[in-house]
């Protein structure tokens, strides 16, 4: 499996040294997004986690009690996973996230959790959508007031939507049915 978990089959934390080493070149965009989720989000909290030996090891970082997003060392490289409930979702589809990642959120598997959406991250500047999806995920949770809820494009269409989705609602028609929900 092309860049799999750097430490599948591992029953262990590993250790610091160890992540750093095989994160490689990847460990200054790694460190960068920890730091910049601390800073200026409040994700402070980070939890090694391990699904088993054939998955690897993840950090979970949370806001609270509640996971914002998980990160998985690869070789040279880590995922970034985040887990939307279908507000944020309708968010996503809504945000300026690039054409891919839109792509890749209407072709997910939806679970009970919510919609998953992972993004390989080398280098810096693969982490745009990141901090897209980061503070969709932050404004879109429990108890937030549903005008923040929804992040507005600036007066650029939404990307189609493959010929086999349906039209998502307009960010309006969103704000519209959660506002009758309140």
């Amino acid at each position: 499996m092309e860049n799999e978990n750097a430490f599948r089959g591992r029953k262990d934390q590993p250790s610091q040294e160890e992540i750093l080493s095989a994160l490689g070149p990847s460990t200054a965009a790694w460190n960068h997004l920890v730091g910049w989720l601390s800073d200026q989000h409040g994700v402070a909290q980070q939890q090694w986690k391990t699904s088993g030996a054939k998955y690897g090891w993840s950090l979970s970082l949370l806001l609270k009690k509640r996971t914002i997003v998980y990160l998985s060392p690869c070789l040279n490289c880590f995922r970034v996973a985040f887990i939307l409930g279908d507000r944020a979702l309708a968010a996503a589809l809504q945000s300026d996230l690039p054409p891919w990642a839109i792509k890749e959120l209407h072709e997910a598997t939806k679970y009970g959790e919510g919609t998953g959406i992972r993004i390989l991250v080398k280098k810096m500047e693969d982490l745009d959508p990141i901090y897209i999806l980061t503070g969709i995920k932050i404004a879109n949770g429990k108890g937030v007031s549903p005008r923040l809820r929804i992040p507005r494009r600036p007066s650029a269409p939404a990307p189609a939507a493959p010929s086999h989705f349906q039209a998502e609602p307009s960010a309006p028609a969103i704000q519209n049915f959660l506002r009758q929900r309140s």
